[in-house]
């Protein structure tokens, strides 16, 4: 079997409202689709959501980078999963999320032909999950509304975007308490909107609140912070910018800093270098969260693949695709309130619909003078 065609698609995809968390905004979600095709009919599907604040790439950027890591792949057998990913790790630095794409659509093609879900080839541990939903950064009211809407909606955790102001976090995590009660469960996620002595005054005001855990109280670069933080709280601290890969997970792990990673498929450029994260936190007794930018369908059930083969992933953020107006992907993850089902159709089980993305689609000049 031989790599003969890789299709681009890059998207721009409208939200329901306007998103906003501690370093910025978005109303529109800019993704790209991929399908590598082989010389037997069967193609792989994949999905890269670049962030310049995260990834560092723009979505121009990563259309240019996908075209010259595919190239690479052409006449190449796509079931060499390993030799493939090490090529183009070696022929681009960075890049993750181009990286992550063409891994999905290599273990997209793998279960395709193994004629099994991909969650079953990696060692299935289950098929269901609850996932969180997420509050950005908002007015009171806003806040308190949207937090019972979820709820009757049957999620069972909120996850809360915080960070912008330390004041105003408190007074909405607060308000959602008092909305909702205490039988939902609460995260937090600031964004490495404070500095260490800030995130620690704010969460032991929250602690009374009853919160799971804090994603990245402080920036990406201050593992001290971190450590600090972790030091001084009874919450759990999670990493998320601060952890792309799994060297990253050992460092942190050895200078004692965190309580376990956010795993992102867009930061760490690999499914199979998420289950080495996941792999990593257990042999040392951390809990890992599999958490995901605003991503469709595609990325998302690629992601509950790695969910359903591990059970040390136990945090679940994965609603990237809830605030999209609609989206050009078929198939994948089943969803009933807060509840995911992985599919069983072989692969990730998902498609995505090539009529309907041409009415996302975004060329690279368009993208160039859109600044994105």
């Amino acid at each position: 079997m031989k790599i003969v065609d890789v299709k681009i698609y890059p998207v721009s995809i409208p939200l329901t409202e306007t998103f906003r968390i501690a370093y910025g905004e978005t109303s529109v979600a800019h993704t790209i689709l991929i399908k590598i095709v082989t010389d037997e009919g069967i193609y792989g599907l994949g999905e890269a959501s670049p962030t310049a604040k995260i990834t560092g790439e723009t979505l121009s950027q990563a259309v240019v980078n996908l075209e010259y890591l595919t190239s690479l792949l052409i006449n190449e057998d796509p079931l060499n999963i390993g030799a493939l990913e090490e090529k183009i790790n070696r022929s681009l630095i960075g890049n993750t999320s181009v990286k992550a794409a063409i891994s999905m659509a290599l273990h997209d093609i793998l279960g395709k032909v193994a004629k099994t879900p991909l969650y079953k080839l990696f060692g299935a541990y289950r098929r269901t999950f609850e996932t969180d939903i997420t509050i950005g950064i908002k007015d009171l009211k806003s806040t308190m509304k949207e937090a019972i809407k979820y709820v009757e909606q049957g999620f069972k955790t909120l996850k809360v975007k915080v960070g912008a102001n330390p004041k105003e976090d408190i007074e909405r995590v607060k308000a959602i308490r008092d909305a909702i009660g205490y039988n939902v469960k609460l995260r937090l996620d600031a964004n490495q909107g404070w500095s260490k002595k800030e995130a620690v005054r704010v969460l032991k005001a929250m602690e009374r609140y009853e919160i799971e855990l804090i994603e990245q109280p402080v920036p990406y670069w201050d593992v001290e912070g971190l450590r600090y933080v972790k030091d001084n709280i009874d919450i759990p601290v999670i990493a998320d910018e601060s952890v792309h890969n799994s060297k990253d997970a050992i460092a942190l792990i050895k200078r004692g800093a965190v309580d376990g990673f956010n795993i992102k498929l867009m930061k760490c450029g690999s499914l199979r270098e998420a289950l080495k994260i996941a792999s990593i936190a257990e042999a040392e007794g951390l809990k890992c969260m599999i958490g995901c930018m605003v991503e469709t369908k595609l990325a998302l059930t690629a992601a509950s693949h790695i969910v359903a083969s591990t059970n040390n992933i136990v945090y679940i953020d994965l609603d990237g695709d809830l605030s999209m107006a609609d989206q050009p992907v078929i198939n994948g993850i089943q969803r009933d309130g807060g509840k995911i089902i992985v599919p069983e159709g072989y692969g990730l089980g998902v498609d995505i619909d090539e009529e309907k993305i041409k009415g996302f689609l975004v060329d690279r000049e368009k993208c160039l003078k859109l600044g994105i």
